[in-house]
């Protein structure tokens, strides 16, 4: 993760890192990736799809527990993400979009806050590292 590490003084370190296992095969990978680029273009993760693109995501919705154990209701009661990567057969970039407590009226699960803002985000990046649209 770390290929260098500057000192206050500028010299460099440079860092090799290792390569211990590989965590899972090649075919788990590609299921895995099948199965997350299936939710953007089919399933509950639509929002965060951009035109022309292949992307792997997932969205995410949970309940904050209060005091006691149970669970907080109301807006504001839980916390909603999306995970993603894109182009999904050479990615550029993965981002991690969370909104704890979001307050926006009627918007309570992933879908609806944090695939949206990765939709955003994903459509400049192309285009800021001019990444080509996907052959589909």
């Amino acid at each position: 993760i770390i290929d260098s590490i500057r000192k206050p003084d500028g010299t460099m370190i440079e860092t090799y890192p290792i390569t211990y296992d590989q965590v899972i095969t090649s075919e788990t990978s590609s299921t895995i990736t099948a199965m997350l680029a299936s939710a953007v273009s089919n399933g509950f993760a639509k929002s965060a799809k951009v035109r022309g693109y292949r992307i792997a995501g997932k969205t995410g919705t949970s309940q904050i527990a209060g005091p006691g154990g149970r669970y907080e209701t109301g807006t504001g009661a839980n916390i909603t993400s999306f995970a993603g990567y894109a182009p999904i057969d050479d990615p550029a970039f993965v981002m991690l979009i969370k909104f704890d407590r979001p307050r926006a009226k009627d918007i309570e699960y992933g879908s609806q806050s944090a695939a949206p803002v990765f939709k955003e985000i994903a459509a400049f990046l192309f285009d800021y590292y001019g990444i080509p649209p996907d052959d589909m």
